[in-house]
């Protein structure tokens, strides 16, 4: 089925999560729609989600001084959502960002809360069988194996503490280029410019 032009697509998404709710939050509520278009609508949201986290979340880095953290990481995940990499994906807001994105139309309260950071926010990701958290600002990258014990839950609207999104996970081995260079990162991986996209490509 060709994919609708993209203003179409938002009109679609807001009657259908005004109708039914969040399929990630609901699903009960779409039982009886096909498996191919809970897919088309998952697809619609995980964009959602993305313009939200890199629109709304990046005012708040870029007034920190945090913004120069933020284009290389637009770049390189908008890459792999553009290449259908990313099957589903979830905010957590801190306080103030949780706020302001009360008036998304398309997410519609379909976030997560941040226990304890005001301006402070992550994207969680599901890429293949690894799951990622990107922080806004300086944060660092985590990823877990899907189901392992410690990785955060998706599609929940309550609480998260900082904790749930730092639990220690995977390591990031070197890029391929990069022999030199050790794994890394089952705390978290800092953003070193030029190597942490090797590092994710890796992994």
């Amino acid at each position: 089925t060709p994919t609708p032009p993209e203003a179409l697509g938002e009109r679609v998404l807001r009657l259908l999560t005004t109708q039914l709710g969040d399929p990630r939050m609901q699903p009960a509520r779409w039982s009886e729609a096909s498996d191919q278009t809970r897919r088309i609508v998952l697809a619609w949201l995980t964009r959602a989600t993305f313009a939200e986290f890199f629109d709304l979340i990046g005012r708040y880095a870029e007034n920190e001084d945090a913004g120069h953290h933020w284009v290389d990481r637009r770049r390189f995940w908008s890459a792999c959502l553009d290449r259908g990499w990313i099957s589903d994906s979830w905010l957590v807001l801190g306080d103030n960002v949780h706020r302001d994105a009360a008036i998304s139309r398309e997410l519609r309260g379909s976030y997560g809360h941040l226990n304890g950071r005001s301006n402070h926010s992550a994207l969680l990701m599901w890429i293949g069988s690894t799951v990622f958290a990107e922080w806004s600002h300086n944060g660092a990258l985590h990823a877990w194996e899907a189901g392992a014990a410690g990785t955060p839950r998706f599609g929940s609207a309550g609480q998260y503490l900082i904790s749930d999104l730092t639990a220690r996970g995977l390591w990031f081995p070197p890029p391929a280029n990069r022999p030199d260079l050790r794994s890394q990162g089952a705390d978290g991986l800092t953003h070193c410019r030029g190597i942490w996209q090797g590092r994710v490509a890796r992994l």
